[in-house]
């Protein structure tokens, strides 16, 4: 259920918070996370839904930022532009839902939009990553010059295209680039009766690629130039992995925001895909839960599912479910486990309104043998094994889940088996949903 959960995350930060989900401490605890929930589907109504999308796994850049000297490249750059992006969003969803009353408010204390590193970066990238002139005053005035070079280098390359003292020496009408300069392509046999400097040959070898002296020199600037900018930009990128660092410990907070609206999100839109309802969280050990409706089998096909009651209340300890095989009890009892844990952990449950789930101190379940059979035990041996961890751990207030209780083993000995240990497990304090066919 975990990896349902997390799979309608929107970042692998929620979806690790998910992945990592447990029970409340405590039935004050359970209630809030459902407060928070309930908040939600309300905000969604006003608000609409936490804008957290695009949030990558940036914390390593945040973490190297931090190193003094260090230089991000841009790959990690426009990650991080994203995701102060995604950050600033989620602080200021928070704080429109904290004016709007919610709990979800208070996970806002603190935190404070990074708008100046936000600004730096909307300066300095374009929306594929480019480098803006727009970075710093000293790139402008680089790129304008090297704009200048470059326009001057192809002004006298064109002029030497249309001039028709050599025509008959120019093999194709067009300007390239080799060795990072610019040059015309010329025909190979009419080799120096133009001056400059051959950077390379075609395939064919009927083609050179000549760099006319006339230009020589304002290449040389050209490329004088674009160090330059070279050098601009990875001061630009060192300033601004300096400030990232400066800010790590703050962006990272806001990360964790991010990650705990992101996983609140995923609970809500699954248990609207469950139909699912507050449950009503009690102090005592007990169970009144009308139309339970397994989670997986819920999604599968809501309509198909026939829900079951589950009641153990009133000072009853033991809930035993009998009848054939294949007839559905240990779906039923996997659906009392599932509901509780969910319950706990502060989930909306697939049941009906007004369904109660007590507090439990654990869950144990003996549900399955396939482990242990891959261990060589027998049915029997494997039920044993696992029985006597219950007895080890269970106490005042535990939920047990036992299936198919007495089997694998003679059946009149299997009863008796069966009715002591039921009878002791009650005997600590421990409720008990027990499955079989005997």
């Amino acid at each position: 259920f975990l990896d349902l959960l997390a799979s309608e995350a929107k970042t692998p930060q929620g979806g690790a918070l998910l992945l990592a989900l447990a029970p409340a401490p405590s039935p004050e605890a359970a209630r809030e996370r459902l407060d928070e929930t309930d908040s939600l589907i309300k905000l969604v109504d006003t608000l609409g839904w936490p804008p957290v999308d695009g949030l990558g796994l940036v914390e390593g850049h945040l973490s190297r930022a931090e190193v003094p000297g260090a230089c991000l490249e841009v790959e990690a750059m426009v990650e991080l532009k994203e995701a102060i992006g995604v950050c600033t969003r989620a602080v200021e969803y928070v704080e429109d839902a904290k004016s709007e009353g919610s709990p979800i408010g208070a996970w806002g204390e603190g935190l404070t939009p990074l708008y100046d590193l936000q600004s730096q970066f909307a300066r300095t990238f374009g929306p594929r990553g480019e480098i803006l002139d727009s970075a710093s005053p000293e790139l402008y005035r680089i790129r304008g010059e090297l704009k200048e070079l470059r326009a001057k280098v192809l002004r006298i390359l064109q002029r030497i295209l249309r001039d028709t003292e050599y025509e008959h020496v120019v093999q194709d009408d067009f300007i390239t680039q080799r060795s990072n300069r610019y040059v015309v392509p010329l025909r190979t046999d009419f080799r120096g009766y133009m001056g400059g400097i051959v950077h390379d040959r075609s395939n064919t070898g009927q083609t050179l690629f000549v760099e006319p002296m006339e230009v020589v020199e304002t290449n040389n600037k050209v490329n004088e130039a674009k160090e330059e900018e070279f050098a601009e930009i990875r001061r630009i990128l060192a300033a601004l992995t300096a400030r990232i660092g400066a800010s790590a410990p703050a962006m990272l907070s806001q990360i964790v925001l991010v990650a705990r609206v992101d996983a609140l999100c995923a609970k809500v839109r699954v248990g609207q895909r469950l139909g699912s309802v507050r449950p009503v969280i009690a102090k005592e050990p007990i169970l009144d839960v009308e139309g339970a409706r397994h989670p997986f089998l819920a999604l599968r096909g809501a309509g198909k599912v026939v829900p079951i009651k589950l009641s153990l209340k009133d000072g009853k300890k033991l809930l035993l479910v009998t009848g054939a095989n294949a007839g559905g009890k240990t779906v039923a009892l996997k659906t009392a486990g599932l509901l509780v844990m969910m319950a706990q952990a502060g989930l909306f449950i697939p049941a009906d309104e007004g369904s109660v789930i007590g507090w439990f101190g654990e869950v144990l379940a003996d549900i399955g043998d396939e482990q242990d059979i891959d261990r060589d035990l027998s049915t029997f041996s494997a039920h044993m094994t696992r029985l006597k961890e219950i007895f080890q751990i269970a106490g005042e207030g535990s939920l047990i889940l036992l299936d198919e209780l007495g089997t694998g083993t003679d059946p009149t000995q299997g009863a008796a088996l069966s009715v002591a240990l039921l009878e002791e497990l009650m005997s600590v304090g421990a409720r008990i949903l027990a499955t079989t066919h005997l």
